[in-house]
Formats: C-alpha cells, sequence, structure tokens
C-alpha cells in the first residue's frame, strides 16, 4: 500500500463547507430549506416548500480564547537555545480546519482563503513587549513600528493542511474524518537574526477578533476589515491567543558556511602531471622522438589536461606496447588484468597499451601486493562460509539418496494396506492423490495399531478361528469369528 503525503491550501469541514458570505458582515451565514409534506386523509398531499432560513455562524469576533490542547506542535519548541536562524517558525493544530474555522470570507478564484489567526514572529527589544492580563483576558502584544507585522493580503499563502492518505484514506475524506491523519499548520514569513530572542504568537488577522481580544465587552461594528494595515499607530496592541519564546543561536549553521565559500583561481596543472615515454624496446622506429601525455588523477579541474605532445610517437607505443604484452614465454612489461578478464574482452589490449593507464593499473597492483595478507585473510573467511553450505548441500543430497533407496527396498514391496499402515504415524498420504487425505482421514486410528497388526496375522488366534480365508487386502476381507 503506497501513502501519499497532501498538502491542500484550506479545509472546511461541516457546516462550514456551505458558508455564504455577506459583503462587510462580521459572521458568515449558511441558508437552511426544509418542504413539507404529509397525507390528509387517502390522500397525500403536495410538498410545501418552507421559507426559507438563514443562520449564523461563528467568526473572528466572537473567539475569546482557544484551548491550548488544540496545538500539538511549535518550531522551535518552547524556551529553545540554540535554535537555526535559518528555520522558519511553525505551529500545528490538530484539527484541519482550525485556521479557517471561524473565518467570515470562501475563497476566491484561485481557492485562496484567508485564515482568522496567523502567527506572528517579533524580536525581544525595546519598544516590543508581551504583557500577560488578569481576570482571564488575554495576553496584549504592543509594537511600535508597522514593519514588525507581515502583510495580511498574504496570509493565505503562510497556512496550509497536511494530510496523510492511502488508496483506503483519499485527502477528502481524511480532512473530513479529522483524525491524526491530517493536521493544519501556520508559518511566520519571518526571517530569523542569530543570537536573537523572539516572541512567537497566534494573533488575529481579522479586526473584529482584535477588537473583542482587546476587550470582551466591545461589539464589533462591521464592515470587516484587516487587523492592520500598512500603517499603524504608536503602540499599537494586538490579543494573543497563545504564545512561546525561544532564542537562536550564533551564525554557524550549513547555509552559512556556504555563503562563506568562495572560488579560487586555481593552476591549470591541478588534477594532472606531465609523465615523459619513451619506446618501450631497445631499437625504436625511425624518426620516433620521446614524447609526454598528461597523467590525471581522481580529482581534475575545470580546464581540461592538454593532450599528448607527438600522437605519431604515442600511436607507436601503443602498437609496440600491446605486441610486447601479448607475447607468450617471454620476459617483458605485466599485462595487467589478463588473470581477471574474459576471453577477447575489449579493455584489457587498450589498458595495457597505454602508458597512463599502466600507470593506474601498476598502483592497484601494489596495493594488492602491500595488502595480500588481509585479503587473503578475507577471502579464507568468505571460503568458510561457502565451505559450510556446500556441506549442507551435500547432506541434502545424501538424504534424497539414501531416502530413494529405502523406497526401493522397502516400501515399494509393501501392499497397499501394509503402506498404509507404517505410514499412519505420520498422518500423511503415500498415494492416491487429492482423493487420499479425505481416505485417510476416514479410518479409524485403531485399526493402525501394532496390536490390530497382529490379530492380523495369518497364524494368528483369530485368523485361525476364522472359517472364511482372506483373498486380497487383510483390512478390506477380515472376517469375523464364528459364534460359539
Amino acid at each position: 500500500m503506497s501513502v501519499t503525503l497532501a498538502f491542500l491550501p484550506w479545509a472546511r469541514v461541516g457546516v462550514g463547507r456551505m458558508l455564504t458570505p455577506q459583503a462587510g458582515a462580521l459572521r458568515a451565514q449558511v441558508p437552511i430549506e426544509a418542504q413539507v409534506g404529509g397525507r390528509i386523509g387517502a390522500a397525500s398531499a403536495p410538498p410545501v416548500l418552507a421559507p426559507q432560513l438563514v443562520a449564523e455562524v461563528l467568526g473572528p469576533g466572537d473567539v475569546l480564547a482557544i484551548d491550548p490542547r488544540i496545538v500539538i506542535r511549535a518550531e522551535p519548541g518552547p524556551y529553545a537555545q540554540e535554535a537555526p536562524a535559518r528555520t522558519l517558525v511553525s505551529i500545528e493544530f490538530s484539527r484541519p480546519d482550525f485556521p479557517w474555522m471561524f473565518s467570515p470570507l470562501v475563497p476566491d478564484s484561485q481557492q485562496r482563503l484567508q485564515p482568522w489567526i496567523c502567527l506572528l514572529v517579533v524580536p525581544q527589544r525595546p519598544g516590543i513587549s508581551l504583557l500577560p492580563r488578569s481576570d482571564g483576558r488575554l495576553p496584549v502584544l504592543t509594537v511600535d513600528t508597522a514593519g514588525e507585522l507581515p502583510d495580511l493580503a498574504e496570509a493565505w499563502a503562510w497556512a496550509h493542511v497536511q494530510v496523510l492518505s492511502d488508496e483506503t484514506h483519499p485527502p477528502g475524506s481524511t480532512v473530513g474524518a479529522s483524525d491524526e491523519r491530517s493536521l493544519s499548520r501556520l508559518i511566520s514569513p519571518r526571517r530569523l537574526q542569530p543570537a536573537t530572542s523572539y516572541y512567537a504568537c497566534l494573533v488575529p488577522t481579522f479586526n473584529a477578533g482584535r477588537q473583542v481580544g482587546l476587550d470582551p465587552a466591545a461589539e464589533p461594528s462591521p464592515p470587516m476589515a484587516q487587523a492592520w494595515t500598512g500603517a499603524i499607530p504608536a503602540g499599537f496592541q494586538l490579543p494573543v491567543y497563545h504564545w512561546w519564546t525561544f532564542s537562536t543561536g550564533a551564525a554557524g549553521d550549513f547555509q552559512d558556511l556556504v555563503v562563506k565559500l568562495r572560488p579560487q583561481d586555481l593552476p591549470r596543472e591541478v588534477g594532472w602531471r606531465p609523465i615523459a615515454i619513451d619506446f618501450p624496446s631497445p631499437t625504436p622506429p625511425a624518426g620516433f622522438h620521446a614524447l609526454t601525455a598528461p597523467l590525471e588523477g581522481v580529482l581534475r579541474g575545470v580546464h581540461d589536461p592538454p593532450g599528448v605532445s607527438d600522437q605519431s610517437a604515442a600511436r607507436a607505443v601503443n602498437k609496440e606496447l600491446r605486441r610486447l604484452t601479448g607475447l607468450q614465454r617471454t620476459v617483458g612489461p605485466p599485462r595487467y588484468g589478463h588473470a581477471q578478464a574474459t576471453a577477447g574482452a575489449p579493455w584489457l589490449a587498450e589498458m595495457n597499451g597505454a602508458p597512463t593507464t599502466r600507470v593506474a593499473a601498476a598502483t592497484g597492483a601494489r596495493v594488492v601486493q602491500a595488502q595480500q595478507e588481509q585479503l587473503m585473510a578475507s577471502a579464507w573467511e568468505q571460503v568458510g562460509e561457502m565451505q559450510r553450505a556446500n556441506q549442507l548441500r551435500r547432506q541434502a543430497e545424501v538424504a534424497v539418496v539414501v531416502g530413494e533407496a529405502l523406497m526401493r527396498r522397502h516400501l515399494a514391496v509393501m501392499t497397499a494396506d501394509r503402506v498404509l499402515q507404517v505410514s499412519a504415524p505420520t498422518r500423511v498420504p503415500t498415494s492416491g492423490g487429492t482423493a487420499a487425505p479425505a481416505a485417510l482421514a476416514g479410518v479409524s486410528p485403531a485399526t493402525l495399531t501394532g496390536t490390530f497388526r497382529r490379530l492380523q496375522r495369518r497364524s494368528g488366534s483369530l485368523a485361525r478361528r476364522t472359517a472364511v480365508t482372506p483373498a486380497g487386502p487383510r483390512l478390506a476381507n477380515m472376517a469375523l469369528p464364528r459364534s460359539a
């Protein structure tokens, strides 16, 4: 079963899916329609459409507090120290529809829906304060500049639903169930600074929620408006439904290290070295001159190394090396890889014919020579495992041969009833195809015991007292003793 992690821009459940907004209204509405029908005597009365009713649902101005148990996770966590400065602060809720539950709006044509709350993160500095209040009222956050507040026109982009779905639980039904497979999340758009302490606050995005949060006795008046705009007065206050504090650590995470990287201009010789190549035989061809070729390493620069200094001389060296390494029973240059290569492998001649590849092959051979003791010890450990596996295989083969011999010598010469008696303790049918298990299941266990077999002997007491001589399988034709 495949599991999919899906993200939705918003979610609503229940009557929230049927909301109809009213321009400027503080609460959304739900239309209610009903038809009334029945019988009058024997005749049925036609259904009558009842007058349409409109029900208002709770809006942001009706929320005085939230249950803190709906918060299931915050990142960074409360009182966190040394949090990475590159982290985006987030908070998660157990209900997938919670950020949009009291929003009086409906999604626009691009499926964007503003939540009724947002996550506001501000630094702990002079001019910004978070003060609790008595008599159960919400704490108040005071900010001095609008630059500390996010743009509420983009609040829809910093809220989403996370759904864990599979073939039996599609995203739609999973969100509707509101179980542990779905959650909602708010993210703060603020970029954190190193070595700074912050307040993380859950605040309303609509002015009605701000007014009631600051003064529960207030009566918000329409039209519906944002909690703040581009300009705010000095000492601007916001009610806080939930909050925590954390601190970031000093700069030095992975991204900070990457930012410090600076490209360096390396010499063109980085990654390769020139080597001088002479003719491998004592007598070079006429006009041959020694050449140079680049020997590349594992790391190489951005620039390609130069080619060989003399292509014709390089071809002559390659041809002579292939001839020398192909000679049999002749002392000459080693032929690397011939023990490991398959017959006709094209890479074998290519590797042994080029001096630069022969250098790499010689280096590998020296590594094997220097570590041959460790390599042989490892090989013998593998051989030991192979020997144990081969021993088990040989034992299985012997068991099969012995079983076949016992079958030919003992079971194959038995009559059917005798085989049935001998194999009875195993309760496994010896023949008969698919009908054999049913036939064996119908045989009484008492007829397969040693006592019953002794009673069936031709020279036994029961056989001497019978008047009928068995002719056929004894289990089927055994006679009863005569009555006295």
